[in-house]
């Protein structure tokens, strides 16, 4: 019987790992080279990873061991810059050893030691590496090209007319552009699922639905759920508040953590393909403590969301 055994180096994806531990402390300008710096670190995107998998268990030349990483294999040193560039974050401090280990658990032993491996038999194989370079692979993730957030000035987008932005006045503005490879309708049938929202929420957050979501979505239809920011459990009812089918919806916050929050979901034909747009107007409670709540953490955890958010798209609908 053939048995291979990958030996997977550091992942590089959304859901929990390398990136869910090092980028909400980069995101609040707190990350930074961890110890000297000149360990190696062996890595592959989450992407090639499944692929690997895949290859190996469809093509009979694999036997024993091999190793699922990528070629270019980086020192700390050049991770750190190479992630602080592709999340325009700041890495000015050195990060000791003990808060790689709280943030990371068991994972950080590998972060932090030096693994000096090669994908020969991945190379042998002729294994299509989608990411050869880690730039690439951040890129990818963490297209900070397609995703805008900061304070509402005179040349944002206004939001939709609705008295719920009059009476809430938004005051910062997320916008996020994405590309996928099917129909408008699709798209939007997928979107318009209460159960689906789950699919595009980070699994550390565990949103969950309280009782029955409403079936068809609908204006007007309100939608109870709960989920996490770290330790802490939040409730959150949204309101459908405009329903244009395959081409609009927006949700709006009527309980949860935030003054504001319109989030408006647009819809349109690229082609053969679709083009969404996300905007979301939003204010955090509590005037001057929620702008430094949003420029320590808030702006860093909504960043990580849709990128996220992103992610999980693209998987599902392919890019156009």
């Amino acid at each position: 019987m053939r048995v291979v055994l990958p030996r997977i180096g550091l992942v590089l994806g959304h859901e929990g790992g390398l990136l869910a531990a090092l980028l909400p402390m980069f995101m609040a300008g707190a990350g930074g080279v961890v110890g000297s710096g000149q360990q190696v670190m062996a890595w592959i995107h989450l992407h090639d990873l499944i692929e690997s998998l895949m290859h190996a268990l469809q093509d009979g030349r694999y036997s024993g061991p091999y190793n699922a990483v990528a070629s270019a294999a980086v020192t700390n040193t050049a991770f750190t810059a190479a992630l602080a560039q592709a999340s325009a974050a700041h890495a000015p401090f050195r990060m000791p050893k003990a808060l790689m280990k709280l943030a990371m658990g068991e994972q950080a032993t590998i972060a932090l030691s030096s693994t000096r491996a090669v994908p020969g038999v991945l190379r042998q194989h002729n294994f299509p590496f989608q990411f050869e370079t880690l730039e690439a692979a951040l890129d990818n993730l963490l297209d900070a090209n397609t995703l805008r957030l900061g304070l509402i000035d005179k040349d944002s987008p206004a939001p939709l007319a609705h008295p719920y932005v009059k009476e809430r006045r938004p005051i910062y503005l997320l916008e996020a552009q994405t590309n996928l490879s099917q129909a408008r309708h699709d798209v939007f049938d997928f979107f318009c699922r209460a159960e689906n929202l789950g699919l595009m929420t980070p699994k550390d957050m565990a949103m969950q639905i309280i009782g029955e979501p409403p079936n068809p979505v609908a204006q007007g239809s309100e939608i109870n759920y709960t989920l996490k920011v770290g330790p802490m459990p939040l409730r959150w009812r949204t309101l459908i508040a405009q329903w244009q089918p395959d081409s609009l919806f927006v949700d709006a916050q009527l309980k949860g953590p935030y003054r504001a929050w319109w989030h408006q979901h647009h819809f349109e034909d690229a082609g053969s393909g679709t083009k969404m747009t996300d905007r979301v107007y939003y204010a955090p409670p509590m005037a001057f403590l929620g702008r430094a709540a949003n420029a320590v953490l808030i702006k860093g955890q909504l960043q990580r969301i849709f990128w996220f958010r992103k992610s999980a798209i693209t998987l599902r609908f392919g890019v156009a």
